[in-house]
């Protein structure tokens, strides 16, 4: 009798620690998947708003590379007797080295494939080097040494370019404006 009692309340035991019915279990993922399905949207946001945002940090620090570049080329401009265009669109000079160098805005094409809106670079006639892409806007404006628009390349002191680019990726547009004085010319 006393093994008896024994086995009943061993049993008793098992039976209050054996877990959660199965209503239990039920209830409980029903709740979880309440909640999981209210939170993801908040979530998806958050995930779609960092990787807009790496998308156009990526977006900005390629078109100011780009800019840097032709800055740099437009600095070592050999002098303002040796500007071969300067027009809205067009910065076309020699370098220091004598190298024919032209800046431009517009089409580009190379191996028969035509990409509209860049910025590119051209160095003594051989092939274009984009510099920029998805340019919506360019625009080269000329100053003289007192700060005046100028359209004569023998006045020309400081060169400025303004651009306007929309990031195919983000969807973002960008607006970046530098102005460079080369330092061969005359002040």
């Amino acid at each position: 009798m006393a093994r008896f009692l024994n086995m009943q309340i061993f049993s008793q035991k098992i039976r209050s620690e054996a877990g959660f019915s199965l209503l239990e279990m039920i209830i409980t993922i029903i709740v979880l998947s309440i909640i999981t399905t209210s939170v993801t949207p908040f979530i998806q946001v958050q995930i779609d708003s960092y990787v807009h945002g790496l998308e156009a940090k990526y977006a900005s620090q390629t078109i100011r590379l780009g800019m840097d570049r032709a800055l740099s080329e437009i600095r070592r401009a050999q002098s303002t007797g040796t500007i071969i265009t300067a027009t809205q669109s067009v910065f076309d000079f020699r370098n220091e080295d004598g190298d024919r160098i032209e800046i431009s805005y517009g089409t580009f094409t190379a191996n028969g494939n035509s990409s509209p809106s860049l910025m590119f670079r051209v160095v003594g006639g051989a092939d274009a080097m984009p510099l920029i892409y998805d340019v919506s806007e360019c625009t080269f404006t000329y100053l003289t040494g007192f700060g005046n628009t100028t359209t004569t390349p023998a006045n020309i002191r400081v060169v400025q370019i303004a651009l306007t680019v929309e990031d195919e990726g983000t969807g973002s547009t960008f607006h970046i404006a530098n102005q460079v004085a080369p330092d061969n010319f005359s002040p």
